[in-house]
């Protein structure tokens, strides 16, 4: 009997449900704080307030510097939960014809190695990584859940690729309707929401450097 056991995916998913929920207090407190205070008050205050975030931001991330009025992002979808990334950060979109290879003593987060231009590289569970799920499985596998693994997003600049179910159209998303993620008592992984959609803007960059973390060597032969 095989060893290898998914953990429960709930805690992201509840963690997202909060996180997109925090935003939006957030966003609709300072509405209506900014509606009592005076017009001279309201200057002083916006223009404190553009100083504070630009700082916040250069110091927690760099991600959102020199983004231009639109962002062209893919939308995607593991098991039930939307995400979006930017289009920028995608080298390719596998389509996965074949099982991944499965090898022993890997970490949940990663579902296997996939053969890409000729490099083996590992293909992410995103949820468990969210769920900094870092327990070592053996080269058992849930055929039933790796069933429903249809692509491969293989990032850009890094040797990794993320596991979804199914993919959507790249879409040019107004940069007003982005919700900054400028709290590091956020989930971190995420750049944002998309505000018209409730959908998370995955952070690549933070992403990376999680999976810089896992026990993996991607030299491995698929």
């Amino acid at each position: 009997m095989s060893a290898y056991r998914e953990k429960p995916v709930t805690d992201a998913q509840t963690d997202l449900s909060l996180y997109i929920e925090g935003l939006l207090t957030v966003d609709a407190e300072q509405s209506e704080a900014e509606q009592t205070i005076t017009a001279m008050d309201l200057v002083e205050t916006e223009v404190d307030e553009t100083v504070s975030q630009h700082t916040s931001l250069n110091a927690e991330s760099n991600y959102e510097q020199d983004l231009p009025n639109n962002l062209d992002c893919l939308q995607f979808s593991v098991d039930d939960t939307s995400f979006m990334v930017p289009a920028t950060k995608i080298a390719s979109l596998e389509k996965l014809t074949r099982s991944l290879t499965r090898l022993p003593l890997l970490p949940a987060a990663i579902k296997g190695m996939l053969t890409v231009r000729g490099s083996s590289i590992p293909v992410i569970d995103l949820l468990s990584l969210m769920n900094n799920d870092d327990q070592i499985t053996s080269a058992g596998v849930d055929h039933h859940q790796e069933d429903t693994i249809q692509f491969a997003i293989v990032i850009e600049g890094a040797d990794y690729a993320i596991a979804c179910n199914t993919i959507g159209a790249i879409e040019t998303i107004p940069a007003g309707n982005i919700r900054w993620n400028n709290s590091s008592a956020n989930n971190c992984l995420y750049s944002g929401i998309i505000a018209t959609r409730l959908c998370p803007l995955l952070d690549v960059d933070r992403i990376t450097e999680s999976v810089k973390t896992l026990s993996i060597t991607s030299s491995h032969g698929a």
